[in-house]
C-alpha cells in the first residue's frame, strides 16, 4: 500500500488558523488522527491529498551537477 501526503488547514482551540500542515499516512483516518494528536481540540477546515514519490531516480549527471554547485 502506498503512503499519501495529506495537507490540512486547521483552527486550533484558540481559533488560530494554521495552514499547510503536512502528514504522511496510509489513509485519511490515520492522517486525521495524527493531526488531532498534535493539535488537541482542533477543527479541520480543509484537507487535500497527494501521492508521495518514494523513489526518486537521479542520473549520474544530476548528481554531478548538484555536487559541483556546492
Amino acid at each position: 500500500m502506498q503512503e499519501k501526503r495529506y495537507i490540512f488547514t486547521i483552527n486550533t482551540r484558540d481559533r488560530i488558523k494554521v495552514p499547510n500542515l503536512r502528514v504522511i499516512a496510509l489513509d485519511y483516518e490515520t492522517a486525521e488522527q495524527k493531526i488531532k494528536n498534535m493539535y488537541r481540540y482542533c477543527e479541520i477546515l480543509e484537507s487535500t491529498e497527494e501521492s508521495v514519490n518514494q523513489k526518486a531516480i537521479y542520473s549520474f549527471e544530476d548528481v554531478v551537477d548538484l555536487i559541483s554547485k556546492v
